[in-house]
């Protein structure tokens, strides 16, 4: 079971790799899109299970859409903008 603080710790440790590695190789990058696409989704469930109603692209339960995305161009650096949307969102939603 995922918590917001989970996730959030979960969050950190994404944006702490990323911020570390300086010029990333292509296996730091899959693995970074990876761990960024499971985060995604682990969020997609908590939001499903309280019920939030969030949607769109952010909020989708397709590993490959965000992975897929990480993967394009420099998106890789820009992973934390997402994550923490979606942090955000379950604070809202989960009255945190």
């Amino acid at each position: 079971m995922f918590t917001t603080k989970a996730l959030t710790l979960s969050a950190l440790s994404l944006s702490m790799a990323i911020m570390s590695s300086g010029m990333a190789s292509a296996d730091d990058i899959e693995k970074k899109c990876r761990i960024y696409a499971n985060t995604a989704l682990a969020q997609y469930n908590v939001a499903i299970k309280h019920n939030c109603g969030y949607g769109g692209p952010v909020w989708s339960n397709d590993f490959m859409h965000h992975y897929g995305w990480c993967l394009r161009g420099n998106n890789h650096k820009q992973v934390q903008w997402g994550t923490n949307l979606r942090i955000k969102g379950l604070k809202t939603c989960k009255g945190n």
